[in-house]
C-alpha cells in the first residue's frame, strides 16, 4: 500500500513481509513456528535437509540416500503443530479458544528508505 503525505511531502509505502495463522509449536515449545513443522532430516544419518512437503513420494537424502522424515523435538519428540491441538488434547480449553491467532510483519518505507518493520499479532483472528 502506498500514499502520500501531503504535510511533509513524503511518500510512504508499507509492505506485508510475511504473515502466519495460528500458534505452531511441538508439544513443549522448544520448537516453534510454522516454517519448523516442514523442517525434514534423513531417517539414517539424521542430518537435516530443509524444509518441504512429503506428498507420498519418497524423497531421498543427499548425503547417504536414506529416507526423509519431518523433524521432531529432540525434548518431547513431537512435531511443530497447532498449539491448540496439545491443548485439546490435554483437556484445557474452551470452545472460545478455538479462535487461532493472525501474526504478519510489516516494513514500512518513506521515500523508499526501509524505516522500521513492525510484527503484529492480532491474538483473535476467526
Amino acid at each position: 500500500m502506498e500514499f502520500d503525505d501531503q504535510e511533509q511531502g513524503r511518500r510512504h509505502r508499507i509492505e506485508l513481509l510475511n504473515y502466519e495463522i495460528g500458534d505452531w509449536r511441538c508439544r513443549c515449545g522448544a520448537r516453534q513456528g510454522h516454517k519448523q513443522r516442514y523442517d525434514l532430516e534423513c531417517k539414517v544419518c539424521k542430518i537435516q535437509m530443509g524444509n518441504g512437503v512429503i506428498d507420498g513420494y519418497e524423497k531421498k537424502c543427499t548425503l547417504c540416500g536414506g529416507p526423509l522424515t519431518y523433524v521432531t523435538c529432540a525434548e518431547c519428540n513431537t512435531r511443530v503443530t497447532l498449539a491448540i491441538l496439545w491443548r485439546i488434547e490435554n483437556g484445557d480449553f474452551h470452545p472460545r479458544d478455538l479462535a487461532v491467532p493472525l501474526k504478519a510483519t510489516l516494513r514500512r518505507f518513506v521515500d523508499g528508505s526501509l524505516r522500521d518493520s513492525t510484527r503484529l499479532w492480532i491474538q483473535h483472528a476467526s
